[in-house]
């Protein structure tokens, strides 16, 4: 596999008002979009239009959680659909010449 990502990916959705603690959430194998949006395109994106942003971005689809995907070098924020995490927890240096082993999880609030 030339430079990449493997691992495991989890999501969640549920109330945040009030706030579930993490042991308190259950997450499942995520099936979706996984984006991999470059983190310089992001930080200087300002009032521009993230939407267009992400559709241009690298993105796989995932099936039961599963990521295996061949990743430029470079330093990239990842996020599934319909969920916005800009936090280290989801961002990622991938390395020429190096597969990342790296899991997510994300967690979505559906009311605040």
């Amino acid at each position: 596999m030339a430079p990449g990502v493997v691992g495991l990916v989890r999501y969640g959705q549920g109330d945040c008002m009030p706030l579930i603690n993490e042991q308190g959430r259950v997450y499942s194998p995520y099936t979706g979009e996984l984006y991999f949006i470059r983190k310089a395109a992001l930080d200087q994106l300002g009032t521009g239009n993230f939407e267009q942003l992400r559709a241009t971005s690298l993105h796989y689809s995932l099936q039961e959680g599963h990521l295996a995907a061949e990743v430029p070098a470079g330093t990239y924020v990842v996020m599934p659909t319909g969920v916005y995490r800009y936090e280290p927890a989801n961002t990622i240096t991938v390395i020429t010449g190096q597969v990342l082993q790296q899991d997510f999880k994300f967690w979505k609030c559906l009311v605040y």
